[in-house]
């Protein structure tokens, strides 16, 4: 796999599969590499979608050890954390976890959908932030909110790439067009899209992440192209086996 370490799930719109993608991405990683997956979203759609408790940031400031979920371990944004953000620098927040971080290979961020100077200081530290993408018209408004907020950073390092988790075909003519102009325009990981599946709901509703499941559903092959395209390496869904 190649250096990229930090890798962030981001976009302003909520409900486009941003929690999932986020879960399915970790358990592959974590067949070859050591992953943290840090929940950064108040709402917790990571604990709740697992049904798990996960280590919160506080508690790992503390020295409690990340917990490990599947195949990666899960930190996630707390309460305590949230109210001395308010008062506290973000780097000072940050260093006190950064012990944490240093152990694993790899550290996924789900980012929440609303900015905080701890988000904005996060993302401006990720080597690489994908950014799904739903082909609609409030996809297309999110994705420019989420331009400009890459832009304020001086962020260059980020990459769209098509969702369709939720979406089986393109709703009308003109998001088809949408969806080719931003092909020409915009920084698209060329050819990359997340396929809908109906696997995934059913291993969501067993509480697992679908790629562990169903490790060779379109959904999951998907995953695998993300993953390679992201982190480099032969990543492929046998891993899981020769994981066990």
């Amino acid at each position: 796999m190649s250096d990229i370490k930090y890798v962030g799930i981001f976009t302003t719109k909520g409900g486009v599969g941003k929690t999932t993608i986020s879960v399915n991405v970790a358990e592959m990683v974590g067949w070859r590499e050591k992953v943290l997956l840090l929940e950064m979203d108040t709402n917790h759609s990571i604990t709740s979608l697992l049904k798990v408790r996960a280590t919160k940031i506080s508690e790992i400031k503390k020295g409690v050890s990340p917990r490990k979920v599947g195949n990666f371990y899960l930190v996630s944004m707390d309460g305590e954390t949230q109210k001395v953000e308010r008062t506290i620098p973000p780097e000072k927040i940050m260093n006190g976890i950064g012990k944490a971080l240093a152990d694993f290979d790899k550290v996924i961020v789900d980012f929440p959908s609303t900015i905080s100077p701890l988000v904005l200081y996060l993302m401006d530290r990720m080597d690489f932030v994908a950014v799904p993408f739903v082909p609609s018209f409030l996809g297309l408004g999110a994705w420019y909110y989420t331009k400009n907020i890459f832009k304020i950073l001086g962020y260059d390092s980020y990459g769209l790439f098509l969702n369709m988790c939720k979406f089986s075909l393109f709703r009308s003519k003109e998001e088809r067009e949408l969806m080719e102009r931003l092909n020409r325009e915009e920084k698209f990981m060329k050819g990359l899209a997340i396929p809908y599946d109906r696997r995934v709901l059913r291993a969501e509703k067993l509480h697992v992440p679908a790629v562990a499941e169903f490790p060779k559903s379109r959904f999951s092959k998907g995953i695998e192209k993300f993953v390679k395209r992201v982190f480099g390496g032969d990543m492929v869904a046998n891993d899981r086996i020769k994981s066990r």
